[in-house]
């Protein structure tokens, strides 16, 4: 005990007198470097007047300036050096005194010397003409300082080490004496050290408290059997050698194991899964892991988390659940937050890229307008893009209005290709509607644009002097809109993707024609929208037929 006090005080003391040294040597530091660098801009403001006067013919008189003193060009290129020759020096316009100086005004850094070990102080000044005027000096290091306290510290650190051996002394004798006088078979009879009665009283009652303890911990396990057994989540307790201790109900039936064993078996033997196996092996190493487990068509979400203290690893705990709806949509959005960032970029760019053309003036007064045109182009391919992701957002989420009335799809068709008829005409494309009337129950603004980008993907699609056919009617309890075009046709390949978001056959031509990559996403939620479904058949150069069917209810 005398030892422990003994180095305990010592420790204190030395930490703060080195804590005191490290105080003071810090402040010396930080003023001299201050004062340097002070004296550093006096010096440049004062010789800056007479560069601005006088040019290098006013340097060359001032050679006797204790520090180094250079004059560098706005590029970098150094035009005087009193220490070196100009021509052979490298440009400095990298370096971060002068960089600071051509963009603020003024710079200073300091560098440490590799050989010489000593510190180099910088200043930096901008002249009017746009030239850097940069003064230096050289001062001793932080090591220099520290010596200077070496005595000090060594002669103090002696007198703390008696002190603190004549007060550890002192101190052991004065606690260690009532330990000593202590009767442990009358503990409560020594008058000469209360303190220890409350750890006393509580050794007394120890016995007690463990017995409850016991009885409480018994109670316990049977609430964690009981809890454990009737959980949807799989559950398995292994040891540090990887040997089963717990498994429950739910984990046996998603790992395929027939029963739970009688003794503890490596979980190896129960099941040979790798990343069940991997995940055992991090945790008992006390690193706690997640892990995707892909079981009889099933996507299980692994926990793996060591049991007890980090430095005495007793074993793991695995936690299965579940979890193949939410990492579908988490799969689903992250894909769709990675082409909405692409997607919104693309314009952006082109709009910040003319704007910044138009502000720094490197366009001519006539060409603005069509600048200020291709901002629009590309801020209307913006606002359609938002629009057509707050459509899909609403239709995700049911936002959309569910009120249902009696639509007429014949009459829809009309007046889609109506407001089309232009787009059809400028790339002289016969456009159809075909049908009879053909009422349902649906919501108009849902299936008007589910119309609208059906037929503008046909028109955008078909080349010049092409057809495309627009067919509404009605086969059984169900009502079809059929889009037909002789257009270009979808490879096989593509055919199973072409609903996804942001997915494009061919991306370039769909940028050229404007569109978004949402228009099928939403004409597909559309649909599932009111119950029914969309079909798609194509032959790459010979069109494509797109049908979608929706119940007709019984307005029809």
């Amino acid at each position: 005990m005398k030892k422990r006090i003994f180095r305990s005080i010592c420790a204190v003391a030395l930490a703060s007198l080195l804590l005191l040294c490290v105080g003071v040597i810090v402040l010396v530091y930080q003023t001299s470097t201050q004062s340097g660098f002070s004296n550093l801009r006096a010096d440049t403001t004062f010789i800056a007047v007479g560069v601005e006067n006088g040019g290098e013919a006013y340097l060359q008189s001032i050679r006797r300036y204790p520090g180094r003193v250079t004059w560098i060009a706005p590029d970098g290129t150094v035009l005087y050096d009193d220490r070196e020759d100009a021509q052979n020096m490298d440009n400095h316009a990298s370096r971060p005194e002068v960089a600071a100086a051509l963009q603020t005004g003024a710079g200073q850094a300091q560098r440490q010397s590799g050989t010489m070990g000593e510190r180099t102080l910088y200043y930096a000044q901008r002249l009017t003409d746009g030239s850097i005027l940069r003064l230096s000096i050289q001062v001793d290091n932080i090591w220099a300082e520290v010596l200077q306290f070496v005595p000090w510290l060594i002669g103090i650190s002696l007198l703390l080490i008696v002190a603190a051996a004549l007060l550890a002394r002192w101190q052991t004798r004065r606690i260690v004496q009532p330990v000593n006088q202590l009767d442990l078979d009358a503990p409560f009879d020594a008058d000469a050290y209360d303190e220890l009665a409350p750890l006393l009283r509580k050794i007394a009652a120890q016995k007690q408290q463990i017995e409850k303890s016991v009885q409480a911990l018994k109670h316990q396990q049977a609430e964690f059997a009981a809890i454990t057994q009737s959980m949807n989540e799989g559950l398995l307790v292994v040891d540090a050698a990887g040997k089963v201790l717990t498994i429950n109900q739910s984990a046996q039936r998603i790992l395929g194991i027939a029963a739970s064993p009688d003794t503890p078996l490596p979980l190896l033997e129960l099941s040979r899964n790798l990343v069940l196996e991997e995940a055992v092996k991090a945790a008992t190493a006390g690193r706690r892991t997640e892990h995707v487990l892909a079981l009889n068509g099933r996507q299980y979400r692994l926990l793996a988390s060591p049991s007890g203290p980090a430095e005495s690893v007793q074993g793991a705990v695995l936690l299965l659940m579940d979890d193949t709806e939410n990492l579908q949509a988490e799969q689903t959005r992250r894909e769709f937050s990675a082409n909405v960032s692409h997607e919104l970029k693309t314009p952006l760019t082109s709009i910040s890229g003319y704007a910044e053309i138009i502000r720094d003036g490197l366009v001519q007064p006539q060409d603005i307008p069509a600048f200020a045109g291709k901002i629009y182009d590309e801020s209307a391919r913006l606002m359609a893009l938002v629009n057509d992701i707050i459509k899909l957002s609403r239709l995700d989420e049911r936002q959309a209005p569910a009120a249902r009335e009696p639509v007429d799809l014949f009459h829809m068709a009309g007046q889609t290709a109506a407001a089309l008829q232009t787009q059809a005409d400028d790339k002289s494309i016969a456009l159809a509607v075909t049908g009879a009337e053909t009422t349902i129950p649906g919501v108009p603004a849902i299936l008007s644009e589910v119309l609208f980008n059906l037929v503008d993907n046909a028109i955008r699609y078909t080349q010049p002097g092409g057809q495309v056919q627009v067919a509404v009617g009605r086969e059984g309890p169900q009502a079809f809109i059929r889009v037909a075009d002789t257009g270009i046709g979808i490879p096989p390949e593509h055919q199973p993707h072409i609903f996804e978001r942001f997915y494009r056959v061919d991306k370039s031509h769909a940028r050229e024609s404007g569109g978004t990559g949402l228009g099928l996403s939403i004409v597909k939620r559309g649909a599932l929208f009111h119950g029914g479904r969309v079909e798609a058949s194509s032959q790459p150069g010979h069109g494509s037929t797109f049908t979608v069917w929706l119940p007709a209810g019984t307005d029809a």
